[in-house]
């Protein structure tokens, strides 16, 4: 269901144009800007506010939405950022001090917070430990003696076991079983009888393949209308809270039982490996040696020690088995599911998969639903030091629908490779983290073997990744649409370099709210249309760069701060020499009563850009739109700055230039578009 509606987004038009021009390469220190009360940067507010502008009028009115797309569902967090667009700088730097300290410190925070852009809010350690009962119970040699040879593990076989590991498996067992009742809590609508045409219609989405080709988009099952609304609705109000309560728990048992086995040295020497089936599901136990975890349903509870290890599935539960948890400790692993495969390696499918691998040089290859998914229900995957792969297709790498999908990877140069929805994804009710703490990283939205054609421009996928959100847009349909969820890419150090086609790098669609929040070092960003802080219907796109030397493509319409249609675009870069090429509608830009917000803080910037439509630009509106306000601003705080023609023998506009203040024409009343050099 939640795939209907991404290859049906709006049409335009613009030109492909060349790239031109090299980025500098030294450092300035940004100006300090303290908040404002309202929260929006102090300098900011002092040039607004020169200009004749009240930065609280900034921003898309609540009753313009209204009118246009009612009162439905949305992500909060969403709306505040479009009613407010000027409190983006505030909620970037927030959420990445916060959450790359809770990614060192103490991941199941994360999770807190994905539970809070889902409107839903879910802290189970505020207060107390809630495994306390079962960490006792698992701790009690008798009584985890017992608990394992009842769950179906023989006598003879637990008694050869280190008691470390006993003492794991216990209490990701007990955990597990808390874990697989809160998922009936949240499935129980789908669940039962009246709703098995809507479920089975479920199932059959979910476990689609990705494409092969751009030709080979898997068949849709024939038009069904009531269920298909009975199964939006549930979407809609799918209690994404019972599936983050146990996505807590479990990632709080996971974490307590690497901690047990990492504190005994003799399991290096260890040697064990036990299978058996329990209430939960399978379970495997294996030592250090290299192993081959061939099973493609994952296990329930799979732990193992040590070496290089290949994985066929792990930590990834599905339809017929709620719950999946995978625990490897250390070696140069292998996760491959294959291209067709769907639902592996912390992906939750109607359920939790949590995988956790703690060390080593891993490659994780999957299809589609992978490394971090999440489909009503929720999935984690954690990688905690090395230099890695991440290789899918489609809706992976943090990617959530109807619930909350986590992507953190702790150390070392990695690279992320998709097609589409994936690196940071939301739809309808979904909250997705890709956090990224270390290391100089490649992020790559595939865009050259074109299996997602964009309506936009067909020479390019539609990517909708790095940071993208992203709702069920049906007003040409049944009429029932749904918001998109909250997505967030976080990097937080090195020098970076993300690629997409059209659709990303901090966009939304369709009251989603998608943000890339890049920490420090010297980046790159390429994409073409919809990408760099961009939005287009009732949504928010955010981009956040802290610091460093780095270089913005935009080949076409609506990016580097840009808003269409009740959006609301913001592009912020604190500090650095920058370059950026952009193109129409660009570099804090409006359209059809959309909000475009581009902020340079500090550095001798340099803007190539397309003449006309841009840098600080606001379109005329109509119908209604024509009575609703519209804001582009174009704001450079210091640094001696170049405007140049992207293209030889092109065009800047006239009024443009270091340290000049300049408007776009007339629109009518409300419809402002400004631009500041200082």
């Amino acid at each position: 269901m939640f795939r209907l509606q991404l290859h049906r987004l709006p049409t335009a038009c613009a030109a492909c144009v060349a790239l031109l021009g090299t980025a500098a390469a030294l450092p300035v220190q940004p100006p300090t800007s303290a908040p404002a009360p309202g929260g929006e940067p102090a300098a900011v507010e002092a040039i607004l506010c020169e200009l004749g502008l009240d930065p609280r009028d900034v921003g898309v009115r609540d009753e313009d939405l209204a009118v246009m797309v009612g009162r439905g569902r949305r992500p909060e967090l969403a709306h505040l950022l479009m009613r407010r667009p000027l409190r983006a700088d505030g909620v970037a730097r927030v959420l990445g001090e916060e959450l790359t300290a809770a990614g060192r410190e103490n991941p199941v925070d994360l999770l807190a917070g994905l539970a809070r852009w889902n409107n839903r809010v879910v802290r189970r350690t505020l207060l107390g430990d809630p495994l306390a009962a079962a960490k006792a119970h698992a701790a009690d040699a008798d009584a985890r003696r017992t608990l394992l040879i009842d769950a179906g593990l023989p006598a003879a076989d637990c008694d050869r076991l280190p008691a470390s590991v006993q003492e794991a498996a216990a209490l990701l067992l007990l955990a597990g079983r808390d874990a697989r009742a809160w998922v009936g809590r949240a499935t129980a609508g789908i669940n039962d009888p009246p709703h098995a045409a809507a479920r089975q219609r479920l199932i059959e989405q979910l476990l689609k393949p990705a494409r092969s080709s751009a030709a080979s988009q898997p068949a849709e099952n024939p038009p069904d209308p009531d269920t298909d609304r009975d199964l939006k609705r549930w979407t809609d109000e799918f209690p994404t809270e019972c599936v983050m309560v146990a996505a807590q728990d479990l990632l709080l048992a996971v974490e307590s039982a690497r901690q047990k086995l990492a504190a005994d040295t003799a399991l290096a020497t260890a040697v064990f490996h036990v299978e058996f089936d329990s209430d939960l599901g399978r379970v495997v136990l294996a030592d250090a040696r290299d192993d081959v975890h061939d099973r493609a349903t994952a296990p329930a509870i799979l732990i193992d020690i040590g070496g290089n290890d290949r994985y066929t599935n792990a930590g990834a539960a599905g339809p017929d088995q709620p719950v999946s948890l995978a625990l490897d400790l250390a070696g140069d692993d292998t996760y491959d599911g294959g291209p067709q495969s769907v639902g592996t390696f912390g992906a939750g499918l109607l359920g939790i998969g949590v995988l956790y691998d703690v060390a080593g040089q891993d490659r994780y290859s999957g299809g589609r639903l992978s490394q971090g998914a999440a489909a009503y229900g929720a999935g984690l995957l954690i990688d905690g030091d090395g230099d890695d792969a991440y290789g899918a297709i489609d809706e992976s790498q943090a990617a959530a629908t109807a619930g909350g999908a986590l992507l953190l990877d702790r150390a070392g140069r990695d690279r992320y490779e998709s097609y589409q929805c994936s690196q940071a994804f939301a739809g309808p009710a979904g909250a997705a983290l890709l956090l990224d703490l270390a290391g100089s990283d490649r992020y790559v939205a595939n865009d050259t073997d074109l299996r997602y054609p964009s309506a936009q421009n067909p020479q390019h996928n539609n990517s909708m990744s790095q940071g993208a959100a992203c709702g069920w847009r049906a007003d040409y349909l049944d009429g029932v649409s749904l918001a998109g969820g909250v997505a967030a890419l976080i990097d937080a150090a090195g020098d970076d370099d993300y690629a997409c086609g059209v659709f990303g790098q901090g966009v939304g669609y369709w009251y989603g709210l998608g943000l890339l929040i890049d920490l420090g070092g010297d980046d790159r960003y390429t994409g073409h249309w919809y990408v760099q802080g961009a939005a287009a219907h009732y949504a928010a796109g955010v981009l956040a760069d802290r610091g460093g030397n780095d270089r913005y493509t935009a080949n076409q319409n609506m990016s580097q701060g840009a808003g269409h249609d009740l959006s609301v675009g913001v592009l912020i870069d604190d500090a650095g020499w920058d370059v950026y090429l952009g193109s129409t509608l660009g570099l804090g830009s409006s359209n059809a009563a959309g909000v475009g917000v581009f902020i340079e803080k500090a550095g001798d910037d340099r803007y190539a850009v397309t003449p006309g439509d841009c840098l600080g630009w606001a379109n005329p509106n109509t119908g209604l739109r024509s009575l609703m306000p519209a804001c582009g601003l174009f704001l450079d705080l210091g640094g001696l700055d170049r405007y140049e023609p992207r293209t030889p023998g092109g065009a800047v506009r006239a009024e443009v230039g270091d340290g000049r203040t300049w408007a776009s024409p007339a629109r009518g009343p409300g419809v402002i578009g400004w631009g500041v050099d200082r």
